[in-house]
């Protein structure tokens, strides 16, 4: 066994260990932290949902969008600072309704059929990101440690799936704060490194993007973040609304900052390698370009980047469909049930991970689902729409979704139809309860 298969075996069993020193029995300490946590453990966790697969995908982006990537965290920002404007009204029935994510407000209003769908909608989401750390985590340990990718991806997928099945919510807060430092000060420095061993005159990117797919490309980071279920997560734990707020808007900063050090990186891999493959040139860039006490860093880097966003869309994704299972009551989450959805969610995406490379639009697929998620969200805790108007939006939005998927045009100007879609009860008044009593459940 090689040195470097060994510092990644320790590595992973390392993460796996720190979910059991926070086991727990209670299950209000391992869904919600008792809805304690506090700033640091919010900027920490709500910054490091940026993961391995945001280095892979902005390097492929910069063969196509170049300089204007940066629009999408541009888009971050804004959504960050969107959520914070609404973080009363968020938080108005987290700990009376025991709410977890966005479908709970549309159950908070007695839309079930469209709480259910939102529930599905939002685990996709959330599994699509689990799905890329897979297949980055799988690729990066067998370039690196000579072990077949199915080997690989089913330790990366193994390691996250006990570290939270131990650990929750609590041992995924405490870590983040780890891994939110090596990622956003590891960031900088590779980036400030590339920046001393490169002709920054000759870094560039493509002459032309149009207009259209650049502007859908910021719209989608804003929705990211604000149509994110592991986001609202976060807002629907903190231990005041203060916290809340201060979090996300530090958090939209620091996300922000970091996107410039990518963004820049990512052009200069564009530069240094203008003929490698857009899916793997980061990668490559890493293996080839950079020396070997670099290497060691980055590979941490990219571990621990892996590690905290999995870790965060599976836990959310699995306390989503827990708290679907759960139904209209009002007892606590049944712990059981979230494990087997954790272990049944990593082997789901084990098994697509070594049955697909399409990276890019695992990528886009998650940032348009929040195209759904984002506006629905906001027009239920506003107060707008009807139960029958949610339905019809968020099935015809995810139509669209669906036909642009399997027609290959996410890149491309026409995921914005998701968007217009999804946005009509915003223009449609809330009756009073009585007159709807959810139209559409029955």
């Amino acid at each position: 066994m090689n040195s470097i298969l060994i510092v990644l075996i320790v590595f992973l069993v390392f993460f796996v260990g720190l979910g059991l020193t926070y086991r727990t029995n209670d299950s209000s300490e391992f869904h919600t932290f008792r809805r304690q946590a506090n700033p640091i453990r919010l900027i920490a966790s709500l910054f490091s949902i940026v993961g391995a697969s945001e280095f892979v995908i902005f390097a492929t982006l910069a063969f196509v969008f170049g300089v204007q990537s940066l629009y999408f965290f541009v888009g971050t920002l804004v959504g960050f600072w969107l959520l914070s404007f609404n973080v009363s009204r968020i938080r108005k029935n987290a700990a009376s309704e025991d709410q977890h994510s966005i479908p709970d407000f549309a159950e908070d209003r007695d839309y079930y059929l469209v709480a259910r769908s939102l529930a599905i909608i939002s685990w996709a989401f959330t599994f699509t990101l689990v799905l890329m750390q897979v297949m980055i985590g799988g690729d990066l340990v067998s370039k690196i440690s000579g072990l077949d990718y199915e080997v690989s991806a089913a330790l990366v997928a193994t390691a996250i799936a006990l570290y939270l099945v131990f650990g929750g919510y609590k041992a995924l807060l405490n870590t983040d704060v780890i891994q939110a430092a090596t990622m956003f000060l590891l960031t900088l420095g590779l980036a400030g490194w590339a920046l001393t061993t490169t002709d920054v005159s000759a870094v560039s990117g493509p002459a032309e993007v149009p207009y259209l797919d650049v502007m859908v490309f910021g719209i989608g980071g804003i929705f990211a973040i604000a149509g994110g279920p592991e986001i609202w997560q976060r807002i629907l734990t903190a231990e005041n609304d203060a916290s809340a707020k201060r979090s996300l808007r530090v958090s939209g900063v620091a996300m922000f900052i970091w996107g410039v050090a990518l963004v820049l990186l990512s052009l200069i891999i564009r530069t240094t390698m203008p003929d490698a493959n857009p899916d793997t040139a980061f990668i490559d860039y890493i293996l080839t370009q950079l020396p070997p006490a670099i290497v060691g860093l980055m590979i941490i880097l990219l571990l621990a980047a892996m590690l905290s966003t999995a870790d965060t869309e599976l836990f959310a994704g699995s306390v989503i469909i827990s708290d679907m299972i759960r139904g209209r009551s009002r007892e606590p989450l049944n712990m059981t049930t979230t494990r087997v959805v954790i272990v049944a969610t990593s082997v789901l995406a084990f098994a697509i991970a070594i049955f697909t490379d399409a990276l890019l639009n695992v990528y886009l697929s998650l940032v348009y689902l929040s195209f759904i998620t984002g506006p629905t969200a906001f027009a239920l805790i506003r107060g707008h729409g009807t139960g029958p108007v949610f339905l019809a939006s968020v099935f015809g939005s995810l139509g669209v979704f669906i036909y642009l998927l399997f027609s290959d045009q996410l890149v491309s100007w026409l995921p914005i139809l998701i968007l217009v879609i999804a946005s009509v009860p915003f223009f449609v008044a809330h009756s009073k309860p009585d007159q709807t009593q959810d139209a559409e459940a029955r």
